[in-house]
């Protein structure tokens, strides 16, 4: 959820310079879950020292990405370009099954501007791919925590990950509900993820 560009404020509240109060004003694009999904995460790590990285692009950006494309990234500054993950024109690829469903899940009514939300998507796989290559060492468990379609079936953050530093070793959750799971054939239970949570279909879920 944390985008790139709160990473100081971040780093700064985590050290215990100010209290929460002050950090969360400081903070862009917040959402409406942060309470119950991602503040338990954050008061984690800062109970026992560890770090916490903001890896998402942050959200102006891939507004614009969808907008204009990827030539967008050539109005920004450099301030901005270190936003956001550095791979994305080098690797981009609407073929790759992540990007491509999202056109064949539209069916018919794909919009003309597809490519570019194709991009934006890569955008924030990228990024958060970057990020978590950028401040993981040899030795380090390194936890990201994101929304199931980033990184189902190794596609998405995990992709880019191969693409951009290949040979690591890396692991992927998901979790399910019990009416999804019925629904899964064989070989997607086998490949969807390498553990996998089953989850009542009552079970609370927030919204962002």
């Amino acid at each position: 959820m944390l985008e790139s560009g709160n990473q100081f404020v971040l780093n700064e509240y985590l050290s215990g310079l100010y209290p929460e109060s002050k950090m969360l004003p400081e903070m862009t694009q917040m959402w409406n879950n942060y309470d119950t999904d991602y503040r338990p995460l954050v008061e984690f790590a800062k109970e026992n020292k560890l770090r916490f990285i903001a890896t998402n692009i942050p959200r102006r950006y891939a507004s614009l990405i969808s907008k204009k494309g990827i030539n967008a990234l050539k109005e920004l500054s450099p301030e901005a370009l270190a936003l956001i993950g550095p791979d994305l024109e080098t690797y981009f690829d609407p073929t790759v099954k992540a990007y491509a469903e999202m056109a064949d899940n539209m069916g018919g009514h794909v919009p003309p501007n597809m490519l570019n939300i194709q991009t934006a998507q890569a955008a924030k796989d990228a990024t958060m791919a970057h990020f978590s290559l950028k401040n993981f060492k040899k030795g380090d468990l390194l936890l990201h925590i994101e929304g199931s379609y980033h990184s189902n079936y190794q596609q998405g953050i995990i992709w880019w990950v191969h693409k951009i530093q290949p040979g690591l070793t890396l692991k992927s959750i998901t979790t399910v509900t019990v009416s999804e799971w019925s629904k899964l054939t064989p070989e997607e239970k086998a490949s969807i993820a390498n553990y996998i949570i089953v989850v009542a279909d009552n079970m609370t879920q927030t919204e962002n």
